[in-house]
């Protein structure tokens, strides 16, 4: 309903958007980027207590690459019944799965802004550089470089328009 509210509207230069649009559009915004974020970040969990473990060991420590046969002997069964009941259970095979976790730890350790690219990918068991943001870019469609300078696009955008509305431009909401 707000997506075809906000289209219905047309094209319209900032100074020609109500308060209320200005408020529907950075609603609209922080949606499409929950809803696109979560999808990424969403890490379907699996339910066996055997793949529990596995789960739980690799989300405690992400850049862990030991192969597939040593988590499928954690979890006591056969490789083959390891990728399946895994694939069964989350919807994903075992190494999307993995890279997922990955990339969770990667927009965590962006955010936190203590790391350089190179450091966190390093930190989560990429070979290099290059493949660590080859992986993101997948992903997400940008490198991390370009995410975290549209995350913080955003934040200021929203931030700045926090500081517009209210200001007593539309006096229907006080």
């Amino acid at each position: 309903h707000l997506c075809k509210r906000v289209v219905s509207w047309g094209p319209l230069k900032r100074e020609e958007k109500t308060a209320e649009q200005k408020r529907l559009v950075l609603t609209f915004l922080d949606e499409l980027i929950v809803a696109k974020t979560s999808h990424y970040l969403s890490i379907p969990y699996p339910q066996t207590s055997s793949l529990c473990l596995v789960a739980r060991l690799i989300l405690g420590d992400p850049a862990d690459m030991r192969s597939i046969d040593h988590w499928a002997q954690v979890a006591a069964m056969s490789r083959r019944a390891f990728t399946e009941h895994f694939r069964k259970e989350t919807g994903l095979s075992f190494g999307d799965w993995r890279t997922k976790v990955k990339l969770h730890a990667a927009l965590k350790a962006l955010s936190a802004g203590k790391k350089s690219i190179t450091e966190i990918g390093g930190d989560l068991g990429y070979q290099n550089t290059s493949s660590f943001i080859e992986v993101f870019r997948e992903q997400f469609g940008l490198s991390p470089k370009k995410y975290m300078e549209r995350e913080k696009r955003n934040q200021d955008a929203v931030a700045a328009s926090n500081d517009t509305v209210g200001n007593g431009d539309d006096q229907k909401f006080g």
